[in-house]
């Protein structure tokens, strides 16, 4: 008998607009989120992506905090796509998400959030 050495993950398909949404969640709140467009699937900023401001809403909110819960974390990112089918749907939550554009494009300080957010937790 032979060992697998090959994972393969399937996803189902999303039909959505040409973006997703990253979501930095501090605590139970959403701190900012911006839309990341791209020319193709990947909307990474890495890849060509361009960050936009997003407006949180309750929806977007709940969602997240549902995703933050659910993988038992405290200062995550997550991804959401906007299906034409679903709505919103949760796509990845990241425990080390990239926050750069979203401070830049947001202006919201997010790494003093973090900070301020760890020494309280450390505190109680």
């Amino acid at each position: 008998m032979y060992p697998i050495y090959q994972v393969h993950y399937l996803e189902e398909f999303v039909k959505r607009p040409p973006r997703d949404i990253r979501a930095i969640m501090v605590g139970d709140e959403v701190v900012a989120a911006i839309y990341r467009t791209s020319n193709h699937w990947k909307t990474n900023m890495a890849l060509g992506g361009v960050a936009k401001p997003c407006k949180v809403t309750a929806e977007l909110e709940e969602m997240c905090i549902k995703a933050k819960h659910a993988v038992k974390g405290d200062i995550v990112g997550v991804d959401l796509m906007e299906s034409q089918d679903k709505g919103l749907v949760v796509h990845e939550v990241n425990n080390t998400t990239e926050y750069k554009n979203t401070v830049r494009v947001c202006n919201v300080d997010i790494p003093s959030l973090m900070l301020d957010y760890a020494l309280e937790t450390v505190k109680n």
